[in-house]
């Protein structure tokens, strides 16, 4: 039977798990379904509370027209009398205010005058409010009473200062040149009152049934919205975010970004003439879902797992079974083969194993033939690409084994560091093809110098080029640093910007080190490097060597 067939044997046990799957699907129906009759419910709750709300509205506005009565009474009497004492100073009409306040039971009295400031008020904080910054709608009615000498009330609305919910009404007297302005305070007048109905919204347990009644809702609130102000009507003295107040005002807030929380604008009579707008937030807790939720994805994972266990435990069974003495067979065979090996694997049969085993010979012949051709790159990786000598990478590679061959015999062994002259000079002048090609003749002129097979010639970075010299005492180390440098600058490359020579010159530090020195291949390379230096602070176009512990400058200036 091929391996193909057994593999579809095991295949029908899968159809278990296809079980364990449709578990998962049913959780994730009865998931969604939760999901959405909580939604329902949420929709319900808040169209039942906007319900309320409008309910509130009518009610509170029959409250509401007979403070108006009151009020058009009492804002006509207080104007005259407060004519018929012009004559006072401020802390005697604040008295008289005071009286006044009392005798028509009210909350507060306020004087506006023509800048529509209010000037004289039983409430000290009161004093200096420009009301003109509160809306554009509530300016047009005090402009219109001071004006036309009316009588004008609106809805009870929060205090800018306070917060406190109260009743207002503004009336000036003909000949006049201020307004009276006074309010009813809503909280003492329902607590003393029979409107039981229209507190328990603003101040009662209104909030607290709804609780109750909607275990999901925490919290319900009534905001009003002005271009100035945004406090709350249930909870008083308490502001929404000034931010998301503007946002709602202006219509631009995201809803999608309050989590657990609902905000819709509500209709509330004439609320709108005064600048405002009304919004409905609700509170949320979705915990319970979220409970509900958790523990049947907990259920749903013990079973997944048990399954899942099962499973593995059936196919590991029957994949021994079908496999494992064949399998065992080429891995034993795989680590028995050796690179450039001619023996094959070979597997009996005529299924995928035996493919398999076809594939790996493919690769290790493959393998094979990449390690040739990786040896042939690792040389191309030790050749400077431009001048075709030795890089820095092959540089160090010599240097060590030169180095340890001239420790082990106690030969000398000798460096020379070349930097050709005010290169950056040329480059910026000629052009950095003109650099190249230099460069290029340069490293021509060191294959020729530097030629014997023991010899090695490496491009050290940019414009530097470094010689070993193994077995070559300072003396011959010194000659061949002569000729390197006689030969480049008579190889007569015009160089107008170089401060050593009309032409191309090189400045060159040689070092030559017995075997045995104790002296590590870092201190080489800086020896040698700090000669060059000194040659460059000589004037260039020289030679400076040293041997061992003396340092000599050998060549002049030419």
């Amino acid at each position: 039977m091929l391996l193909k067939q057994k593999i579809n044997l095991f295949i029908l046990l899968t159809a278990f798990l296809a079980a364990s799957f449709a578990y998962l699907t049913s959780i994730w129906i009865l998931d969604n379904f939760l999901a959405n009759n909580f939604i329902e419910q949420k929709d319900a709750s808040v169209n039942s509370i906007k319900r309320d709300i409008e309910v509130f509205d009518r009610i509170l506005l029959l409250v509401e027209e007979r403070w108006d009565r009151e009020l058009s009474i009492s804002l006509p009497a207080i104007a005259r009398q407060l004519r018929e004492s012009t004559n006072k100073t401020p802390a005697q009409v604040k008295q008289h205010l005071l009286q006044l306040k009392q005798t028509h039971n009210l909350s507060d009295i306020h004087l506006i005058n023509e800048q529509l400031i209010v000037y004289q008020s039983t409430f000290d904080k009161e004093i200096g409010l420009d009301l003109k910054n509160v809306s554009e709608d509530y300016t047009r009615l005090l402009q219109n009473v001071l004006t036309n000498n009316t009588f004008s009330a609106h809805r009870v609305s929060p205090s800018t200062v306070t917060g406190d919910i109260k009743k207002y009404a503004y009336y000036s007297l003909e000949g006049s040149n201020f307004i009276v302005n006074a309010d009813i305070d809503v909280k003492s007048r329902l607590e003393s009152g029979d409107n039981n109905e229209v507190a328990d919204y603003l101040f009662g347990d209104y909030v607290a049934k709804l609780s109750d009644k909607y275990q999901w809702i925490t919290n319900v609130d009534l905001f009003l919205i002005s271009g100035a102000d945004q406090w709350s009507l249930f909870n008083q003295g308490k502001k929404i975010d000034v931010a998301l107040a503007r946002k709602l005002f202006k219509g631009e807030a995201d809803y999608s970004e309050m989590e657990n929380t609902l905000l819709i604008p509500v209709f509330m009579q004439s609320y709108d003439e005064l600048g405002f707008k009304a919004f409905l937030q609700i509170n949320f807790d979705d915990s319970l879902l979220y409970k509900t939720k958790f523990n049947l994805q907990i259920s749903a994972l013990i079973v997944a797992l048990l399954i899942a266990l099962f499973s593995v435990l059936i196919l590991r069974f029957g994949a021994r079974k079908a496999l494992t003495e064949r399998f065992y067979d080429l891995m034993e065979q795989i680590k028995e083969k050796q690179p450039h090996q001619n023996k094959y694997i070979v597997l009996e049969g005529n299924d995928e194993l035996v493919q398999l085993s076809n594939a790996i010979n493919e690769m290790m012949l493959s393998l094979d033939k990449e390690q040739d051709i990786n040896k042939e790159l690792v040389g191309i990786s030790q050749q400077d690409g431009l001048t075709n000598l030795g890089n820095r990478r092959s540089f160090d590679e010599h240097l060590s084994l030169e180095w340890k061959q001239a420790k082990r015999l106690q030969n000398d062994m000798s460096i020379i560091m070349l930097d050709v002259d005010y290169f950056k000079d040329y480059n910026d002048f000629y052009g950095h093809v003109a650099g190249d090609e230099c460069l290029v003749k340069i490293a021509e002129c060191l294959s020729k110098q530097v030629s014997r097979p023991t010899d090695f010639v490496a491009r050290y970075g940019g414009e530097e080029f470094i010689c070993i010299l193994p077995n070559t005492d300072a003396s011959g180390a010194l000659k061949i640093s002569e000729d390197v440098r006689l030969g480049v600058e008579s190889l007569a490359i015009m160089h107008e910007k170089s401060l050593a020579a009309p032409v191309v010159t090189v400045s060159a530090g040689c070092f030559t080190i017995n075997g045995n020195y104790d002296i590590g291949e870092t201190e080489i390379i800086k020896s040698v490097d700090h000669l060059l230096y000194q040659a460059k602070d000589r004037g260039r176009n020289c030679v400076v060597e040293q041997s061992f512990t003396t340092v000599r400058n050998v060549t002049e200036k030419s």
